[in-house]
């Protein structure tokens, strides 16, 4: 590593060096003077000396000198590095003693690197020349010597004459700035000596204006108007600005030297008058005042010296600035106090520590009615009344201990003898000044609380026996502040149970989380927002629907301080809803339905959607029992498609007597709410356990329950059973309504099955004449019919339709009993008249029904169950959709069961025979889609 000595009796250089040498990876020997140097140097050589020149002891020429004398350390390279010898012919000197370079501080840390980098080079590769011993130059030197001793005398007298001169002005102007001048006429004074002490041309002031970041200019010497113009008076120099010498100074809080504006790239006007500048901090207690200019129309005006001197003419013009702005302030203020003191509504009252008064505000004048010389010099027991004098003594002698006593309050009195009610605020301030009593008349302020709480009591009445829910939160955390009872009637919970919790404390997290969310909405936008419907869950898990409110609350900044809520509990009035909705629902649907099963099916299905399940109990009066024929209704994906309903069939019976809710409701015929099973499974077990069924028994187990009675014609005809955990008695009249339809809907049901039963009977009479007239097709109608209706069902036809093809099927050969018996009988061919007598009978079955009034087209179906698609069918040729679905279904069930079926002319021609028929002429004689509904049942297993 290479080792570099660097001798220097300053502590700073020495440190400056160390840092700056090391980060270059130089091993470091210092020394303060050339003895010590020379000392450390008997034991090992560097490989570069940096050396001072003015230092104790032995000097840098000395031990130069000395170095270069000597055979193991003349090789060595010196440099001399000085800020005191920097004449030419001080550096002619230097060389002359064989030094490689002589440096003058200070020199930018790359550059000083650079020399050094380039001797220590220089040195490796053997181009430094060593100097030869030359004793006979000892007069040489010492005349060079003293010559420059001589020299450094002369500066240094010179320097001291200029420092004198520098000192001086400089006492002068810190007697100045003792002065109470007032800042603009300071300013200018001292700018004006300064420039003297300095010998410059010209000096400016620059304030700094904390607020803004900005330098304003204040105040110039030296400069002419038109040197100064306006927009330069104006100018402000900002903090952050790019090239700017000021707010560099100011950030930086370091002095800059200009020594030549033209060579220095700081400097941005070149070419002007101006040639050196000096740009001094104002620093107060780490403060920034503003900068001091200094400018001459001279290159290298300003020395270290001049600049060190004039850093502190500017911190001390700090100090006098900020002192006087001090003292304007303290000026202010009292100004301020007594403003504060003479225009205060309150009463303001010094008072010593005697208790005599002092002072007396106008505001006192006002409130006590005495005028201030009236009250000067007397004390303040005049102002108590009697029984409150000694309260007076002890509370002065707790301020006096305490320092303060604050909103005390008591009562005065005014100078008519009528008392106030006042609070008052007493300060102790020490012995000379005694006691500062603010005294407010607080009367008004009085009677407006008592009418305030009045008002809040009545307003707290309206809001505890208001019918919805209210409730405050904090628009902060959202946490509850205010509560009613009608909150509590509701949610189950009391107001301390609510007060500083919020919405997650209370609700399960995804409730709770829509809650915050519409209150940060309504916050956010500042504005009344409507729920219409909101869900939540009571303290007992109970759910409820609300229609709420949510309305900000401000503050006098216009900022949301609180958010109110109004709650209305509509909860009955939607049920009340969804069970008006599922009534019209349930009747729209009964209107088609053809069993009791049916009608209950709809009933269930409509309830389930509400969460509500439901029996039905038929009654058999005869044995005065219930005999449960439906349970409850379950869901529909679970029961495939056979049982779409998703009906559970169960029979087991009990007496009426045996549950009294079931004897009341039929003996009274109305319903009944039942918010307790207790009773009626106490009833029922364990004598009836054996014909009850499980399903049964675990849905007693729900507690709240509407039994009502199924009304037909004044008799009560069954029991309707509706339970659920949300039910209420507001709910019955709802479930009656529903109970009324079911049991009109039922007996409608009776009626229609009875009906139809009968008409079933007279269409297998007529079918059974007709297979009597042709016994070699009998049972040709019936398979017919059922093979159509498998087709039509395949079609997704509705069950009406599909029983109109079924009927129709059964008597379409209905016209054949107008047909000689002996015809329809033949074994062989017949001939052409006695077939076309054979196709009228499609014409005399039309003419048979179609005076006869059915549900649905049967005469027209039967009429045109032997046309074909392409026209070629009979008795009308009809083509393509004018021939009926049905009658289209009934030709291929036609065709198809008499080609499998034997008939006197020939043997069965079998299924296969008949498919071969129907896919032949699919499109041409029969509907393609008719085709291949029969296609797919025969595929699925259907048998003749």
């Amino acid at each position: 590593m290479t080792k570099i000595l660097v001798v220097d009796d300053n502590e700073q250089n020495l440190y400056l060096l160390k840092v700056l040498l090391e980060s270059q990876g130089y091993e470091l020997w210092m020394a303060k003077n050339g003895l010590e140097a020379s000392e450390m140097m008997q034991k090992n050589i560097p490989d570069l000396i940096i050396s001072d020149i003015l230092m104790p002891g032995m000097d840098g020429f000395s031990f130069c000198r000395k170095c270069k004398a000597s055979d193991r350390l003349k090789g060595v390279p010196f440099i001399f590095y000085t800020a005191t010898y920097t004449d030419l012919k001080d550096e002619e000197f230097a060389l002359s003693l064989g030094a490689e370079r002589f440096v003058r501080k200070p020199t930018e840390p790359d550059k000083f690197i650079e020399i050094v980098r380039d001797i220590l080079i220089q040195h490796k590769e053997n181009k430094i020349v060593k100097p030869q011993n030359n004793n006979e130059k000892e007069e040489v030197f010492l005349k060079k010597y003293n010559e420059a001793l001589v020299r450094k005398m002369e500066d240094k007298m010179l320097d001291l004459e200029q420092i004198n001169q520098r000192l001086s002005a400089l006492f002068q102007v810190s007697v100045d700035l003792t002065s109470l001048k007032p800042i603009e006429e300071l300013i200018p004074d001292i700018l004006n000596k300064a420039i003297h002490v300095l010998n410059c041309s010209h000096a400016t002031y620059f304030e700094y204006d904390k607020k803004t970041n900005r330098f304003a200019f204040q105040s110039s010497i030296g400069f002419s108007e038109k040197d100064l113009s306006e927009p330069q008076r104006n100018r402000a120099h900002c903090w952050g600005e790019q090239q700017g010498l000021i707010e560099s100074v100011g950030r930086t809080q370091e002095a800059i030297y200009i020594e030549d504006t033209d060579n220095d790239p700081r400097w941005i006007e070149k070419g002007n008058q101006i040639k050196s500048a000096l740009f001094l901090p104002m620093v107060c207690e780490g403060n920034l005042i503003g900068v001091l200019c200094f400018l001459d129309t001279r290159t290298g005006s300003f020395g270290h010296n001049a600049s060190r001197d004039m850093l502190i003419l500017a911190n001390n013009l700090a100090i006098a600035i900020d002192r006087m702005r001090f003292f304007e302030k303290i000026k202010q203020s009292e100004r301020r106090y007594r403003m504060l003191i003479d225009n205060s509504i309150d009463a303001i009252i010094s008072i010593d520590s005697d208790g005599m008064i002092t002072d007396w505000s106008r505001g006192a004048e006002v409130v006590l009615g005495y005028a201030r010389p009236e009250q000067i010099g007397t004390t303040i027991e005049a102002l108590v009344p009697v029984q409150s004098r000694q309260e007076i003594k002890e509370t002065l002698k707790e301020v006096r201990t305490k320092g303060y006593k604050r909103n005390w309050e008591s009562q005065l009195l005014a100078k008519d003898g009528h008392l106030i009610n006042v609070e008052m605020t007493c300060t102790y301030q020490g012995s000379e000044l005694g006691y500062t009593t603010i005294i407010r008349d607080v009367t008004k302020q009085k009677e407006g609380e008592r009418a305030l709480r009045e008002s809040e009591k009545f307003l707290n009445s309206i809001i505890e026996n208001l019918p919805n829910m209210l409730f405050v939160k904090d628009a902060k955390e959202l946490r509850f502040i205010q509560f009613n009872k009608a909150g509590e009637d509701l949610l189950g919970y009391s107001k301390q149970e609510m007060y500083g919790k919020n919405d997650r404390d209370f609700f399960p997290k995804d409730e709770a989380d829509i809650f915050i969310q519409k209150d940060k909405e309504a916050l956010k936008k500042n504005q009344f927002i409507d729920i219409p419907q909101e869900r939540i869950l009571t303290k007992s898990k109970e759910e409820r629907i609300l229609h709420t409110k949510k309305i900000p609350i401000l503050d006098e900044q216009g900022t949301p301080k609180y958010l109110l809520g109004i709650s209305e509990d509509i909860t009955k009035r939607m049920r009340s809803e969804q069970l008006l909705n599922a009534l019209n629902q349930v009747t729209l649907s009964m209107a088609i339905a053809l069993t009791p099963e049916d009608i209950f099916t709809i009933v269930a299905r409509e309830l389930k959607k509400l969460d509500i399940s439901c029996l039905l109990f038929p009654i058999e009066n005869r044995k005065a029992s219930i005999f449960t024929t439906y349970l409850r209704y379950r869901s529909l994906a679970s029961d495939g498609l056979e049982k779409p309903a998703g009906v559970e069939y169960e029979e087991f019976s009990l007496p009426i007597d045996a549950i009294d809710v079931f004897k009341e409701t039929v003996r009274r015929k109305r319903s009944i709410f039942v918010e307790n099973t207790q009773t009626i499974l106490n009833q029922i077990f364990p004598k009836y356990t054996d014909k009850v069924s499980g399903n049964f028994s675990k849905l007693l187990h729900i507690p709240k329950i509407i039994i009502s009675p199924l009304i037909v014609e004044e008799q009560v005809i069954g029991i309707f059973f509706v339970q659920s955990k949300n039910l209420t008695q507001d709910d019955t009249p709802a479930i009656t309504a529903f109970a009324n339809q079911f049991a009109a809907a039922w007996n409608k049901a009776k009626l229609t099955f009875q009906l139809k039963q009968t008409m079933d009977g007279v269409v297998q009479t007529i079918a059974s004449i007709v297979e009597m007239r042709d016994p070699y097709t009998a049972g040709h109608q019936n398979r017919v019919a059922d093979l159509a209706a498998a087709i039509a069902k395949k079609m997704n036809l509705s069950e009406e339709r599909t029983e109109s093809v079924r009927i129709a099927g059964v008597i379409h050969d209905l016209g054949k009993i107008h047909i000689p018996a002996e015809i329809l009988s033949k074994p062989g061919r017949l001939s052409d008249i006695e077939y076309d007598l054979v196709k009228t009978h499609p014409q005399m079955g039309y003419d048979l029904l179609k005076n006869i009034e059915f549900s649905w087209p049967l005469a027209e179906i039967v009429y045109q169950h032997h046309e074909k698609i392409d026209g070629s069918g009979y008795p009308r040729g009809l083509r393509g959709n004018k021939i009926l679905l049905e009658a289209r279904i009934l030709t291929v069930a036609d065709v198809v069961e008499a080609m499998s079926s034997h008939r006197p002319y020939r043997p069965a021609l079998g299924i296969k025979t008949a498919i071969e028929e129907i896919v032949k002429n699919k499109g041409v004689l029969y509907d393609s889609n008719v085709v291949d509904a029969c296609l797919k049942v025969l595929e699925q297993g259907y048998t003749l």
